[in-house]
């Protein structure tokens, strides 16, 4: 099973384990229901008020995929070449390799990369179907959302291409697979045993192809 989302639904959790610094890599499947508004798949940030964050959205009028830094500043954008299309799968992915290397991907390609430099503090939560910014949620996600992971490593093509064909995110670099929430049956953290603060009551939906 999948978790299916509206505007009004979110996860929210403490990691286990910080993140000090670069690489780290976000990744899930979504599915999407309405285009035309930013909406956010995945979401780090500090454990206080900063605005500083890095996240995985699927921006208004393109409704391609963006992998986006923040801080008191502004943000650094790499977003995809190709779009969303409304009742469709896709695997989407935000690698962060360095404070000026970042890439967005769509199905493992698509990829657009920003070299703007982007300093990131310590990372200490994630947030599923929304952006968490100075403790405000927003942007929320309007869709389905699957196999939500997050790795202390920048993942590379061919890491990305065997997620896309199906392969579970658990035999992945498992040994930098910080936050892995599957989505199916029960909400857990399978990965990282971090706990969750749930807000709305997403409905399940069936799961993309996957084997592993």
């Amino acid at each position: 099973m999948a978790y299916d989302f509206t505007t009004s639904d979110r996860y929210t959790c403490t990691l286990q384990t910080t993140i000090a610094s670069y690489p780290f890599t976000l990744a899930c499947w979504g599915y999407v229901d309405n285009v035309g508004n930013v909406r956010t798949l995945m979401s780090l940030t500090t454990s206080g008020s900063s605005v500083q964050g890095h996240r995985l959205v699927m921006n208004a009028t393109t409704a391609t995929i963006t992998a986006q830094s923040e801080d008191s500043v502004g943000n650094a954008n790499a977003t995809t070449t190709a779009s969303m299309t409304i009742g469709k799968w896709y695997h989407m992915a935000a690698v962060f390799t360095s404070d000026t290397d970042r890439a967005a991907y769509i199905d493992a390609g698509n990829k657009g990369t920003n070299n703007t430099s982007k300093a990131s503090n310590t990372m200490a939560r994630v947030a599923i179907a929304s952006r968490l910014r100075s403790n405000i949620y927003g942007n929320n996600w309007d869709g389905k959302i699957a196999d939500a992971a997050v790795w202390t490593a920048a993942l590379n093509d061919d890491q990305l291409n065997s997620l896309y064909r199906g392969v579970k995110p658990t035999s992945i670099s498992p040994e930098s697979l910080l936050f892995y929430a599957p989505f199916v049956r029960d909400l857990v953290d399978v990965s990282g045993g971090s706990s969750f603060i749930t807000a709305g009551a997403p409905t399940v939906f069936p799961h993309p192809r996957r084997y592993g």
